[in-house]
């Protein structure tokens, strides 16, 4: 069919022009891609293979421009691709080495051979295209040669069936030895090294979940943060224990060196310690409360009882009384006092100890 859109065209061809826009946008940003590469120092683009991906993938985007345009005889006049492709491979070379020497000791050998098909490929496509056949057909050579190294064949079927009873998975069996370049030793080792590595993985995060678990425990910072994890590591490192140096950082608003600080005072370290024991014996009463609701309310009614039943005129609860109504009303002033300077809740906790022993309770 044919569709009308401005000047009209086919639907074959509007696709053939918007196909052709895409590619001149890739050709584009690859041509500022190996621009601004070029501005780093020879050196760092030689410790790694990006700048010789990049330089691959422009050959074969440039190379899909020119098909699309249907105008392959315009590339061959061209220097680039040629000489991008000669960078290309003389950076892999160094990174790889002359026979790709320096390849057998990774465990990625596969995947890094795979680079040199690509090569190899765009140079035989690029001398085709240029009219000289028999070095096109020596590359393609090539390439096909490395390719039949990089996949599995029947000969493999026992190297597999080896990894498989070992215990190992079928799809992890084959991507190592295809990783290792069929080397079944290099395979087994790749698989055992994956799997303690996602173990160990798995277990740090794990770690990092229950100490922000921990961490929320202890409250927000004056800023309203959690207590920051990694800086509650710093100071264990340095020997604090772990609830003394979240302490520390909440009141601190997460400050390490403030909350050094606080731990290098002994009787700061002593507030601290009080407000921990605050907040454990808080939260073990509710958490009493919320397992037993019924027996809390019957020791109340128990404690009401017995108070109203004197003994000899005054009952002991009568005398207890009138102590806890004295701290009680020693402690309301001291909340007063509190409140107009801000404390925190921990922070009155403590207060409230230290009232109680100075009035003797």
């Amino acid at each position: 069919g044919v569709r009308r859109d401005g000047g009209g065209g086919s639907v074959e061809e509007l696709e053939d022009a918007k196909i052709n826009a895409q590619l001149d946008d890739v050709v584009h940003l690859f041509s500022e891609a190996e621009r601004a590469m070029k501005l780093c120092d020879q050196r760092w683009l030689e410790i790694s293979d990006n700048y010789a991906l990049l330089l691959l993938d422009a050959v074969w985007a440039t190379l899909l421009k020119h098909a699309a345009d249907r105008n392959l005889d315009k590339i061959a006049s061209q220097r680039e691709a040629a000489d991008r492709l000669a960078e290309a491979r003389k950076l892999l070379r160094t990174l790889h080495g002359a026979d790709w020497q320096r390849l057998g000791q990774r465990d990625d050998t596969g995947p890094q051979q795979a680079v040199w098909v690509r090569l190899f490929v765009l140079q035989g496509a690029l001398a085709f295209h240029r009219g000289e056949i028999d070095d096109a057909r020596s590359h393609f050579e090539r390439a096909e040669k490395l390719r039949q190294k990089l996949v599995l064949g029947p000969e493999d079927d026992g190297k597999i069936a080896q990894l498989l009873s070992m215990g190992f998975g079928s799809h992890e069996s084959r991507a190592a030895l295809l990783a290792c370049a069929k080397d079944q030793n290099r395979a087994v080792a790749r698989v055992l090294k994956r799997r303690a590595d996602r173990q160990a993985a798995l277990d740090a995060k794990r770690q990092q979940d229950k100490l922000r678990k921990e961490l929320r425990a202890f409250g927000k910072t004056p800023s309203g943060a959690v207590v920051n994890a990694e800086a509650v590591a710093m100071l264990e490192s340095i020997g604090y224990a772990r609830v003394l140096a979240a302490e520390a950082l909440r009141r601190a608003d997460n400050d390490a060196d403030a909350a050094l600080t606080l731990l290098s005072s002994a009787q700061t370290q002593d507030d601290l310690q009080l407000a921990i024991i605050a907040r454990e014996q808080s939260a073990a009463a509710c958490t009493d409360f919320d397992m037993h609701p019924e027996s809390a309310s019957s020791d109340a009614t128990a404690v009401a009882s017995s108070a109203a039943q004197p003994e000899n005129g005054y009952s002991e609860n009568e005398v207890r009384g009138d102590e806890a109504l004295e701290l009680s009303a020693a402690l309301k002033e001291n909340e007063r006092s509190y409140e107009a300077a801000d404390l925190t809740n921990e922070e009155f906790a403590i207060r409230v100890y230290q009232a109680a022993i100075s009035q003797g309770r």
